[in-house]
């Protein structure tokens, strides 16, 4: 388990700015925040930056553990002006 915080769209989609979601790794986080929040989420997740802790992961990543310590941030592109 890790809490996710999204940023931009990604938390309009989640609903939240975090959410606590159940894995033992970031690729499983990453696919429960999926399931839960669709194929939009999973739309802009496949722009997005994610960054565990601090440091950037891919979110295949099944080799990386996440505690319920953990903070995995979704980041979507930003554009402005």
């Amino acid at each position: 388990m890790a809490v996710l915080v999204a940023y931009g769209r990604a938390r309009e989609i989640a609903g939240a700015s975090a959410t606590d979601l159940a894995g033992d790794t970031v690729a499983d986080v990453i696919a429960t925040a999926r399931t839960r929040f669709g194929s939009e989420f999973d739309v802009v997740l496949a722009m997005s930056r994610i960054w565990l802790n601090g440091r950037p992961v891919s979110p295949e990543d099944a080799t990386v553990p996440c505690s319920p310590d953990d903070e995995l941030v979704i980041l979507p592109p930003v554009a402005g002006g």
